[in-house]
């Protein structure tokens, strides 16, 4: 299936559940990477939950709260140039962490852990205006875009999950979404992760990521027999200027 070729939903669905990449990525803190490590699991948010980014996608006038309840949630991307964008809202500058894990490793796990659930792209909706005053519905993914086929396409409850607005297209956003059991009302709920599959995994340091904080990444990684593991630091590390928001009162 081609993003040109999309003319329905169900066509959208199986393009974003087609799409292949050689790496997915994870931004996080050590904190995180240390409960990660230590409990052996990733956590999965329910998909109504008021704690994700774009509350937009919840509340679209079409699919009820109760349809994003149906799936849990674990958010990654598939840009494997770093994001300032990224780094800022999912980590802190001193200990800020990108997961890199491989396609390959990644799928075999959701196959033998999670087998209910699917690996896919999340496409983006932009409102514009058209040359007659009307309002026009984009569908987005990458740098190509086509007009919706009808006002009403990104209300199906089929595309539950996986389209969002707009504003969030620079983060090239890629998800496991799984299933939940009937009647779960968890917010979360944790899959166990398989040593060969966290061994498979690679980091990098972000551009603020303190020396201190290195020492301890590394006792982390020797505790959990990850010695071996790569570890990489960012590549705007002398690019960017770390600078406090003096300007607001609230941080």
């Amino acid at each position: 299936m081609r993003f040109n070729d999309i003319t329905c939903p169900k066509d959208l669905v199986a393009f974003l559940k087609g799409r292949r990449h050689a790496n997915y990525y994870h931004y996080t803190t050590l904190e995180k990477l240390k409960k990660i490590l230590t409990t052996e699991t990733l956590l999965f948010t329910r998909g109504d939950s008021n704690t994700l980014n774009d509350q937009h996608e919840i509340c679209r006038k079409g699919p009820s709260p109760e349809e994003h309840a149906k799936n849990y949630i674990f958010c990654l991307t598939h840009n494997d140039d770093e994001s300032v964008a990224m780094w800022e809202l999912y980590t802190r500058p001193c200990d800020a962490i990108r997961i890199q894990m491989p396609t390959v490793s990644l799928r075999k796990w959701i196959k033998a852990y999670i087998p209910s659930a699917s690996l896919v792209d999340v496409s983006y909706i932009r409102v514009v205006q058209g040359n007659n005053g009307q309002s026009l519905k984009l569908l987005l993914n990458g740098n190509a875009s086509k007009r919706c086929y009808c006002d009403t396409f990104d209300l199906d409850t089929s595309l539950v999950g996986y389209i969002k607005n707009a504003a969030w297209k620079f983060e090239e956003e890629s998800r496991i979404l799984c299933p939940s059991e009937r009647n779960d009302s968890k917010p979360k709920i944790a899959q166990k992760l398989p040593k060969d599959f966290i061994k498979s995994w690679s980091f990098t340091t972000g551009p603020f990521f303190l020396d201190s904080n290195r020492k301890e990444l590394d006792n982390l990684l020797q505790e959990h027999s990850l010695l071996n593991t790569k570890v990489n630091k960012s590549r705007m590390k002398t690019l960017l200027t770390l600078k406090s928001h003096s300007l607001c009162p609230y941080v």
